[in-house]
């Protein structure tokens, strides 16, 4: 499968709509419903200090991947160094390293653009989905004890984290 990875454009949303819907629907995300409209609305209003990539089937240009980071509370000191991960791979692309290399591109990025840490919240019912948090590096820092909503109900979800480099957790952040 031939693809690459490049920032997201709102020329992807009808494709990112078509990935989502099916995990929605299998409930391997607390993402409760999405549309073309917001999609574009999501991209045309990423933060300019976050990272928003997608891996695109060439030469049709299909989102296989998409992946972003939102930079934490601009508001408190030391939190725009701290961003949020999410990482969506359509169901029959999976095991096919798409969610590795989205990884290893968002990390590149995000240490150009200064970030400290990454933080992911994960359905607790979604193994695939831990496990593969687990296997890019993310540490479980609080397994199975916040609750999200989604599709009417709480779910259980879990936490993990990955310093953006090796040296960063030697690193102060500024005061």
């Amino acid at each position: 499968m031939d693809y690459s990875i490049r920032v997201a454009r709102e020329t992807d949303a009808e494709s990112m709509v078509k990935l989502l819907e099916p995990i929605i629907q299998q409930g391997y995300t607390a993402l409760q419903e999405v549309s073309v409209p917001t999609q574009i609305d999501f991209i045309r209003h990423f933060p300019k200090n976050g990272s928003f990539l997608v891996a695109v089937c060439e030469p049709n240009q299909e989102v296989l991947g998409m992946q972003d980071v939102l930079p934490g509370l601009p508001e408190v000191e030391g939190c725009q160094q701290v961003g949020e991960i999410s990482t969506f791979v359509a169901m029959h692309a999976h095991r096919k390293g798409i969610g590795q290399q989205l990884t290893q591109a968002t990390f590149q990025a995000l240490r150009k653009l200064d970030f400290f840490k990454i933080q992911a919240t994960i359905r607790a019912d979604n193994p695939r989905a831990i496990a593969f948090y687990q296997s890019q590096g993310f540490q479980i820092i609080e397994p199975v004890r916040q609750y999200s909503e989604a599709q009417g109900r709480f779910i259980e979800t879990v936490h993990a984290e990955r310093f953006t480099d090796s040296d960063a957790r030697s690193r102060r952040l500024p005061r």
